[in-house]
């Protein structure tokens, strides 16, 4: 069988990955949850809460496989489901302070999970692999699929939709999701960009800074307010709010609106050409039909 050996170590590094997840619970006293359970429980820690339909999409799991697993941590007291507000009709799944309590936790269980690949292979090694493995599972026809039609293109879908060609990639994206990361739809390689729904009053429930990634905050639509190195701020829409790694920082949505954003990761100082300084414009370029 050609390529045995690529199922063999990714299932075996699975393996590893899980054996330190659930040696890391059983440290830290830690009852009712498995490694499937992880997906789940970090998608909820980033962003306070989400829909069962949109957890369901972002791990790649069935809708009955997500009602399954998040009724098992609600059993465990670890989540909590509410009406969605924005609907009335959907629920929302969120964390209780029981599960909120578990972000150091799983603080510790990724780094052990990083220092795993880090003793082993270099940041750039590590992510190549990803974005191998992050190609593998993409759709099959993702790379063969026809250019959508530019009304096609501006269609609301709760899927999302790729293209890939030889220079360029798409993707169609539900802008009301609460995070959508473009980094794998997109195959992005000098950045990463999320697009964030904060319900209202709802916020990030931790305070985090980065290694080496600078932030780009730019407010889409509603209010809230942005917490850095100690100092709180007001936000709205048309802010726009770059964070350096080492600030922490925090966002939580006022009780009266929404809070719609954009975060672009980048990493700080690799910016060496801008606009002009690294543009071309060859003569013999094709041009589109309105030139």
């Amino acid at each position: 069988m050609r390529y045995r050996q690529l199922f063999s170590y990714a299932s075996r590094l699975r393996t590893l990955g899980n054996e330190i997840i659930l040696a890391g619970l059983r440290r830290h006293g830690v009852v009712g949850i498995v490694p499937s359970h992880g997906d789940i429980l970090h998608i909820l820690l980033h962003d306070g809460s989400c829909t069962m339909s949109e957890l369901a999409r972002r791990i790649g799991r069935t809708r009955s496989t997500v009602t399954a697993l998040v009724r098992k941590l609600e059993q465990a007291g670890y989540v909590q489901q509410l009406t969605d507000t924005s609907d009335g009709r959907g629920r929302r799944v969120l964390l209780t302070p029981q599960g909120r309590a578990l972000q150091p936790v799983f603080a510790q269980i990724s780094a052990d999970l990083a220092a795993l690949v880090s003793r082993r292979l270099t940041d750039d090694e590590a992510a190549q692999l990803e974005r191998l493995l992050a190609k593998c599972l993409q759709s099959p026809d993702a790379d063969e699929a026809p250019q959508p039609s530019p009304a096609a293109a501006h269609t609301t879908s709760p899927t999302q939709r790729r293209v890939s060609m030889s220079n360029y990639r798409t993707a169609h994206i539900d802008l009301q999701a609460s995070r959508t990361e473009l980094h794998d739809l997109l195959q992005l390689t000098g950045c990463e960009v999320s697009c964030n729904t904060l319900p209202k009053g709802a916020s990030i429930p931790f305070v985090h800074a980065h290694k080496h990634n600078e932030e780009l905050y730019i407010i889409l639509d509603g209010a809230g307010t942005l917490f850095v190195d100690g100092q709180e701020m007001p936000i709205s829409k048309g802010d726009c709010i770059r964070i350096d790694p080492a600030g922490m920082r925090c966002l939580c949505a006022s009780p009266e609106q929404a809070l719609h954003y954009l975060c672009i990761q980048t990493k700080a100082g690799s910016l060496e050409g801008y606009t002009m300084t690294d543009g071309l414009m060859p003569a013999d370029a094709a041009k589109p039909s309105w030139l």
